[in-house]
């Protein structure tokens, strides 16, 4: 019996393909010649794209482990997030000049492009209808209408900074994570707040609902949290993540930090997590069990991102 498949996406430009038994290297992928900044599956699950700061996006056919088709930003920027509709017929991608394009997975043309963003679009991701957009620009989550292209609503909380954000499987609500350690989740019919909670001590640097929608996951520097969304109350914590202070030194700019689990992401059963970050590690938590199952030192510089493939059982 194969078992479940996910990619991780490192710092710069090397990625790896796991099997989730043991976290067992499949493959490398090489392609981009800068950091790789997020990774999304076809639905399907039968290709990847990845999007990197080389200003491109690229389609891979994971089976073979060669890229198939290479798309360049328009506007020569570079490409922060990627984003797969539901349908299967679109890619989104968010890009540092503060565009969000959509592509066409027929022919890999740009299809149309949202305008409204001033500066870097840190994060974009289609509603599980693929119906709407959700992304993150200069401190807010902006809600975007995929047919029309028209932004919606913007939600914003003053003085605070949103770092993360994720769609609710129903799709009737958002939740976004700020640099305060704040959880808000905004309806996305009302756009009002439904619930209010203080989750971490500083910066929530990852979100991730539960397949079924009654965990919500999120994580800061070496801790995740497990929340039920039924009341938002603390299921459990889950450590596991180095939290040993990283020395770094970058011309005239040195100093110290506690590294973070920058990515998490629940496999479509919901049974499994997955979480990276900056101190390198790779961990596969059981949720029903509370504990990790593996973990591994999975590149040589920080994780960005992490996804699984769509079926559970490949």
């Amino acid at each position: 019996m194969r078992v479940p498949i996910l990619i991780v996406f490192a710092f710069f430009v090397s990625s790896s393909v796991l099997t989730a038994e043991g976290l067992r290297q499949d493959k490398i992928l090489v392609g981009h010649t800068e950091r790789v900044s997020s990774v999304a599956w076809s639905p399907k699950g039968k290709c990847l794209i990845s999007g990197s700061y080389d200003n491109t996006i690229k389609l891979w056919d994971v089976s073979l482990g060669k890229v198939t088709s290479s798309l360049e930003a328009v506007d020569g920027g570079w490409i922060t997030s990627v984003s797969w509709c539901p349908d299967g017929k679109t890619i989104a991608s968010g890009e540092y000049g503060g565009v969000i394009r959509l592509w066409d997975t027929v022919n890999f043309k740009p299809a149309s492009t949202f305008v409204g963003h001033t500066s870097e679009v840190a994060f974009v991701a289609w509603s599980p209808s693929g119906g709407k957009l959700a992304s993150i620009e200069d401190g807010y989550l902006a809600l975007w209408d995929a047919v029309t292209q028209k932004r919606i609503h913007d939600f914003k909380a003053e003085k605070e900074w949103i770092n993360s954000m994720a769609w609710n499987p129903s799709g009737k609500t958002l939740a976004a994570g700020y640099a305060s350690g704040i959880i808000r989740i905004w309806s996305t019919e009302s756009h009002q707040i439904t619930s209010v909670f203080e989750a971490h001590s500083g910066n929530v640097c990852a979100l991730a609902f539960s397949p079924d929608g009654k965990i919500l996951a999120s994580s800061e520097s070496g801790s995740i949290q497990l929340w039920d969304t039924t009341t938002y109350k603390n299921i459990t914590e889950l450590s596991g993540h180095s939290c040993e202070m990283i020395t770094y030194s970058h011309g005239k700019f040195a100093g110290q930090y506690i590294p973070t689990i920058t990515t998490i992401s629940f496999n479509s059963k919901g049974n499994m997590l997955v979480s990276g970050g900056q101190d390198k590690m790779l961990v596969l938590w059981d949720i029903a069990n509370r504990k990790s199952l593996s973990k591994i030192i999975a590149h040589t510089d920080s994780i960005n991102a992490v996804a699984w493939s769509p079926d559970a059982k490949q």
